[in-house]
C-alpha cells in the first residue's frame, strides 16, 4: 500500500512533467508507477489530460471515467470527460457529462459554455443560447463565449442580435480578431457588405496569418453587390493587401471589383472610354501609357489573372500594337518599363488571347532576330525590348532566353515566362505513368490538354483549416451517416486534376488525408506538381493515367473526386462505374457535370463555330473568333456578344475549353438520376459553395426538407436555368 508521501511526489512528478508538456514521458512514468497511484482520481485526472494532449482521445476518456468512478463528486473530472466526447462527436453522451458538472456546481462557467458547444452541434440554438447566457452571467467578459452566442444567433438567422454581441466582444476586447471577422459575417449575411467589408479589413490587420479572415474579405469585395461611391484610400490600400497576398484569395474573383473601383477615379475611367464603342487603330498615346502605368492596382492585377474586360482588352490591345510598331520612336519618349512589364504578365496570363495582326507578328519577329543577333554578340538587350517581345510569346520559347542578363529585367517575368515553364519541363520527363492513353477520345483530350494546360493560375485560395470527412460534409448541408466518421484519415482520388487547383483545395478541406491525382495531361501535371512543390504540400502524389484504363487499378478509395471531368468522356456512364468500384464499400463521390440548361448560350456558340469552321491552328481559330465577337463583324456574331460576360471568354486555355473542347456531353438532373439508380449508388445532395438555390428550392418544395429530390431540382431548374451555371456539383455514396 502505498503512503500519502509518496503518492503525492508521484503526483507532483507527474504534474511537473504536464507543465512542461512532456506529455509521452509522463504517460511512461505513469504506467511504471501505475499500482502506486492507481486509485488516486487526481492521478487519473492528469493522465487522462496528457492523453487529450497526445490525441490519444480513447485512453483519454478511459482514465477520465476511472476518476470520476473513484470521486463522484468533482465536477471538473466530468466537465473534461464532456470535452474529448465532443471532439469525438459523442453530443448526446457529451451533454450528459456537462449536465452533471453543472448539478454538483450550478456555478461551473465552462461547463455551461461546453454544454452550449454541444446543442450548437446538435442545431438546438434555444437551448444553446440559454446556456451561453447562463455562462456570460458568471464570466460577462469571457470573449469567446460572446463569440459563440454570435455565432449561434447567426445561425438561428438572429442577425441583429447576433451583430450586437459581436460588437460588444470587439468592444472589450478590440485585439479579437475572430470576433471582426464574425462580425463581418454576421454584416454580409444581413446585406450591409461595407460594413462586412470595414469589419473584415480589421480582423486582418490584428491576424494578418489567418488565412480565412482573408478569404472572408476577398469573397466579400468579388459580390457585384458592392457599390463604391467614390475611389478611397481606405479600399485601394485593403485591395492592395489582398492582390499581395498569395494563395489566400482567387484574385480572379475580385479582378472586376477592382475595376470598378478604380472606375471611380475618372482619370483610370478616361483610359477606356474611347474604347467603349468601335475599335479604331491608333497611333501611340504618350498620356494614355504614363495614365495607365500610374495605377499600381491595376499593373498588378495584370499580373495575377486575366482582365474579363472588352474595353480595356482593347484598350490594352491597341497600345501593344501601337508601340509595337513604332517602339525605338516610343521608347525613346516614354517609360514604358512599367506598363510593358504588366503587360507581358497579363499575356502570358490570358495565354496569348488577345488578336494578333499579320502586321505585328512579322514585326515580332524582326525584333526576335534583333536579339538574337545582338545576344550572339556580346550584347545587352533593353528588358522593354524583351517585354516587348514577351507581350506576344512566351521568353521560354527562344534558345536565347538563357542568355538575357536578368539583373536589369523584371523577376517575375522572367520567373513566370522562363524559370517555371523550365521546371515543368523536367518535373514531366519525370511524371510516373498509371496506365496508357488508349481511347481515341481520351487521345484528343489529352492532346488539347497538352497544348493548353486547363486553366494556368498564379494564386488560390487553397489552405484553409483541413476538418475531418464527416464534419465536411455537415458543413457544406449534406446529412452524413454516423459510420462516416470512422474515417479518421481519408484515401483519395482527385481523377481528372488538371493544372492542380482541385487536388490543392481537396487537401486543404480533409484532415490526415493522402491524396492520388491523375490526368491524361502530362503538361497539366508537370504545372500541378510545380505549384504543390512550391507551395510545400507533401500529401498529394500525382500521376498520368486515363480513368478507363483503371479497371484493373488495385488501389481502394474512402473518396474519389471527379469535377468536370466525365462529361469529356465518350461514354461518361462508363467512368462512373469505374470510379464506383475505385470506391471501399461505403465510400464517397464527388462528381461535377454540366447542365444541359444552363449552357444554352454555350450550345448556340458552338453551333455558331461548326457552321463558320475558322481556318488555321487552334489558337488562330480561337483569337479570330474572339476578335469576330468583339469586332461584331456579321448580325450572327453580334448576337453572341454576350458571351464578353463571361470570363472564360478572356484566356486562351479557357476559351478552347468552353467553346471548342473536343468532346462534350450535357446532361438534366432526370438523366444524372437514372444514371445513379442504374450504378446504385445514393444521392447525397448538391454542393452550392455559397450559392443561394437551396433557399429558392426551399420555398417551393417544402415537401423536401432534405433537397434530395432530384425529380423536384429538374422542375426547379428548368425555371431557374442558372441554378447550376457552373456544373451539377453533388455527392454520391456506394452502399455498404
Amino acid at each position: 500500500m502505498t503512503d500519502n508521501s509518496e503518492l503525492q511526489r508521484d503526483i507532483d512528478t507527474l504534474l511537473d512533467l504536464y507543465r512542461s508538456q512532456q506529455y509521452k514521458k509522463l504517460v511512461l512514468l505513469a504506467r511504471q508507477l501505475e499500482s502506486r497511484w492507481v486509485d488516486s482520481a487526481l492521478a487519473h485526472d492528469i493522465i487522462a489530460a496528457s492523453y487529450v494532449q497526445l490525441g490519444i482521445s480513447d485512453s483519454a476518456i478511459n482514465h477520465y471515467e476511472k476518476s470520476i468512478s473513484i470521486l463522484s463528486n468533482n465536477p471538473k473530472s466530468y466537465n473534461n470527460l464532456g470535452v474529448v466526447q465532443l471532439k469525438l462527436g459523442l453530443i448526446d453522451e457529451a451533454v450528459k457529462c456537462f449536465s452533471s458538472a453543472l448539478e454538483l456546481d450550478p456555478k461551473y462557467a465552462s461547463a455551461y459554455f461546453n454544454r452550449g458547444n454541444s446543442h450548437r452541434q446538435k442545431k438546438n440554438f434555444e437551448e444553446a443560447i440559454k446556456d451561453y447566457q447562463a455562462a456570460l452571467r458568471l464570466t460577462p467578459l469571457d470573449v469567446d463565449t460572446l463569440n459563440n452566442l454570435g455565432a449561434t444567433f447567426q445561425e438561428k438567422g438572429q442577425l441583429v442580435e447576433a451583430i450586437n454581441t459581436f460588437k460588444e466582444l470587439v468592444n472589450i476586447n478590440p485585439n479579437y480578431g475572430k470576433g471582426y471577422n464574425n462580425l463581418g459575417i454576421a454584416f454580409k449575411w444581413k446585406g450591409d457588405l461595407h460594413q462586412a467589408i470595414d469589419s473584415f479589413s480589421k480582423a486582418v490587420q490584428i491576424s494578418p496569418e489567418e488565412m480565412t479572415f482573408w478569404e472572408n474579405l476577398g469573397s466579400t469585395l468579388s459580390l457585384s453587390e458592392i457599390n463604391f461611391s467614390q475611389y478611397s484610400i481606405f479600399y485601394e490600400n485593403t485591395l492592395w493587401e489582398l492582390l499581395k497576398r498569395q494563395n489566400t484569395h482567387n484574385p480572379k474573383m475580385i479582378a472586376q471589383t477592382i475595376i470598378r473601383f478604380l472606375s471611380k477615379d475618372a482619370s483610370f475611367a478616361r483610359c477606356f472610354e474611347h474604347e467603349a464603342g468601335d475599335f479604331q487603330e491608333k497611333n501611340f498615346n504618350v498620356e494614355l501609357i504614363n495614365e495607365l502605368s500610374s495605377f499600381r492596382l491595376f499593373l498588378k492585377l495584370m499580373e495575377l489573372c486575366p482582365i474579363a474586360d472588352v474595353a480595356i482588352e482593347k484598350t490594352l490591345t491597341n497600345c501593344r500594337k501601337s508601340v509595337l510598331l513604332d517602339f525605338w520612336q516610343v521608347d525613346k519618349v516614354c517609360d514604358l518599363n512599367k506598363l510593358l512589364h504588366a503587360l507581358a504578365l497579363q499575356c502570358y496570363t490570358n495565354e496569348y488571347v488577345y488578336f494578333q495582326s499579320t502586321q505585328e507578328l512579322d514585326t515580332v519577329d524582326e525584333l526576335v532576330c534583333f536579339i538574337e543577333r545582338q545576344l550572339n554578340q556580346g550584347g545587352v538587350i533593353r528588358p522593354t525590348l524583351l517585354a516587348m517581345v514577351a507581350c506576344y510569346h512566351p521568353l521560354n520559347k527562344f534558345s536565347w532566353c538563357r542568355k538575357i542578363v536578368r539583373t536589369e529585367m523584371n523577376q517575375t517575368l522572367i520567373k513566370r515566362q522562363v524559370d517555371e515553364r523550365h521546371c515543368e519541363q523536367r518535373l514531366l520527363r519525370v511524371m510516373p505513368t498509371l496506365t496508357k492513353i488508349n481511347n481515341k477520345t481520351s487521345v484528343k483530350v489529352r492532346q488539347q490538354y497538352e497544348e493548353n494546360s486547363y486553366p494556368r493560375w498564379v494564386n488560390s485560395v487553397i489552405f484553409n483549416q483541413p476538418i475531418s470527412v464527416y464534419d465536411l460534409l455537415r458543413d457544406i448541408g449534406l446529412d452524413p451517416a454516423d459510420d462516416i466518421k470512422e474515417i479518421k484519415a481519408p484515401k483519395i482520388l482527385v481523377a481528372g486534376c488538371g493544372t492542380g487547383k482541385h487536388a490543392l483545395a481537396t487537401a486543404s478541406r480533409f484532415k490526415n488525408s493522402e491524396i492520388t491525382a491523375i490526368d491524361l495531361s502530362l503538361s497539366s501535371l508537370a504545372y500541378a506538381k510545380r505549384k504543390t512543390n512550391e507551395l510545400g504540400v507533401n500529401n498529394i502524389h500525382y500521376s498520368q493515367a486515363d480513368i478507363l484504363d483503371l479497371k484493373e487499378h488495385p488501389a481502394r478509395y474512402d473518396i474519389v473526386e471527379s469535377i468536370g471531368v466525365l462529361h469529356h468522356m465518350e461514354a461518361p456512364e462508363d467512368g462512373l462505374a469505374i470510379l464506383k468500384d475505385l470506391l471501399n464499400p461505403g465510400g464517397l463521390l464527388r462528381i461535377g457535370l454540366y447542365s444541359e440548361y444552363a449552357r444554352k448560350g454555350v450550345i448556340k456558340s458552338r453551333n455558331l463555330i461548326k457552321k463558320i469552321n475558322h481556318k488555321g491552328l487552334i489558337e488562330e481559330k480561337i483569337r479570330n473568333f474572339r476578335q469576330s465577337i468583339i469586332m461584331k463583324t456579321s448580325p450572327e456574331y453580334k448576337s453572341l456578344f454576350y458571351v464578353t460576360n463571361w470570363s472564360d471568354f478572356f484566356s486562351m486555355s479557357e476559351c478552347r475549353d468552353l467553346f471548342f473542347h473536343v468532346k462534350e456531353h450535357r446532361f438534366t438532373l432526370l438523366e444524372i438520376k437514372k444514371m445513379i439508380d442504374q450504378m446504385d449508388l445514393i444521392f447525397m445532395g448538391f454542393e452550392f459553395n455559397g450559392s443561394a438555390a437551396p433557399d429558392g428550392f426551399k420555398n417551393r418544395f417544402k415537401q423536401d426538407s432534405n433537397l434530395l429530390s432530384l425529380d423536384c431540382w429538374d422542375e426547379y431548374e428548368r425555371d431557374n436555368p442558372t441554378t447550376f451555371l457552373g456544373m451539377y456539383q453533388f455527392w454520391l455514396r456506394k452502399k455498404i
